[in-house]
């Protein structure tokens, strides 16, 4: 690759200090695009949303990771799996969108699948010499489960997500996340790279320009020093004076704290993007999440999802009063929306430089060192 010189990302890999971030043409070149989704979301566990969104057997989703096209589904013994969105006759596209289903047909000719990818049925294929069903399932693909968040990975040779994660999960326990049940889902399309987004979501430097008129009056504090993980991940933790996710106008219509959890942390939120762009949010009350998907080198598409304790969902009015939280969350996702469309023009300009990055950016740095160390060839 042209762009790629043993000094591309010297200044991405000093010390926080002293780092920059990515070069710009990290978030505008397209052959820069096409080596992430090879190197990064082809290699990576990639987050894909919540378990409980599929709870039945037959309950399916599609989407694409790293340009493959994949389902995933549950089966009869209750097990989430993922499988190519491929026939194994000659390549047609099996299911779209969600729904659920006995059974997955392919729509071309008839070949049929359990829901398990086992070949169920395959009409006229008697005369085919030496055909085996049970060689033809559909070809599967690494998902696992960690805190109710749904993982996929196409690398056969990838660690394990045990082993990706490190210590997530004791990290965010306090919070109870395999406990939460996701209520609401939404769908942004951004005229923006896919690192802007979820790199604002991580630090607290815009806050007091992008976000001056809405949530200025939390009066968010300086996050704690930076946070090392044994994981692929990074997070920020930070205090302020009010623990809902509701917007600032409708205070009152907060809802109980998260059940069990400590009383210093329902004055907090943690920010974490597990590598390469999966991020979420814990507060006092509730968690959210990004899924991200990269479109192009200049286009994204995030389904936010909305977690909350199910005695909280449990509570008289709690459909009115969660309008008041998806309310703060379009909002706020609105004003960062704007500024980095704003900033993708920018960065097109062959003028666009790389900066350093303040303190209250560290997450940035470690996306950008996690994306240089990934992309950069491997003797």
């Amino acid at each position: 690759m042209n762009l790629l010189r043993p000094d591309s990302f010297d200044k991405v890999l000093l010390p926080n200090a002293e780092a920059h971030c990515l070069p710009a043409w990290c978030y505008t070149d397209d052959e820069f695009f096409e080596l992430e989704r090879k190197q990064v979301f082809g290699r990576a566990w990639v987050g894909v949303g919540r378990q409980e969104l599929l709870p039945n057997a037959g309950d399916y989703r599609t989407l694409d990771v790293a340009g493959t096209p994949i389902i995933i589904v549950r089966g009869e013994d209750g097990t989430l799996r993922a499988f190519s969105n491929a026939c194994r006759h000659r390549g047609m596209r099996l299911l779209e969108g969600e729904g659920s289903c006995r059974a997955i047909s392919c729509p071309f000719h008839g070949w049929k699948y359990k829901l398990n990818g086992d070949l169920l049925g395959v009409p006229h294929m008697e005369q085919a010499v030496g055909f085996d069903r049970q060689t033809f399932g559909l070809t599967p693909v690494r998902l696992e489960v960690s805190d109710g968040f749904v993982f996929v990975c196409l690398d056969p040779d990838q660690v394990s997500l045990k082993d990706w994660l490190g210590d997530f999960s004791e990290r965010h326990a306090a919070y109870g996340f395999e406990k939460l049940r996701c209520t609401w889902q939404t769908t942004y399309e951004v005229d923006c790279n896919w690192k802007p987004f979820v790199e604002v979501f991580m630090e607290y430097y815009h806050l007091n320009w992008v976000h001056a008129q809405t949530f200025d009056e939390i009066a968010y504090k300086p996050p704690v020093p930076h946070e090392e993980t044994s994981g692929n991940y990074t997070t920020v933790f930070g205090y302020h004076n009010e623990g809902s996710a509701a917007v600032i106008d409708k205070m009152a219509d907060a809802l109980p704290p998260i059940p069990g959890l400590p009383e210093d942390l329902q004055r907090a939120t943690r920010y974490t993007m597990v590598f390469p762009g999966f991020i979420m949010a814990a507060t006092k009350d509730c968690m959210w999440y990004f899924e991200c998907h990269p479109l192009s080198a200049n286009r994204s598409r995030f389904v936010l999802g909305t977690c909350f304790p199910e005695e909280t969902i449990a509570m008289d009015g709690f459909e009115e009063i969660q309008k008041s939280y998806q309310e703060r969350w379009h909002v706020a996702a609105q004003e960062d929306i704007d500024v980095l469309e704003r900033q993708q023009l920018g960065l097109a300009s062959p003028l666009a430089t790389s900066g350093p990055l303040s303190h209250l950016e560290y997450a940035v740095g470690d996306l950008a060192k996690f994306i240089a160390g990934e992309v950069t060839p491997r003797s």
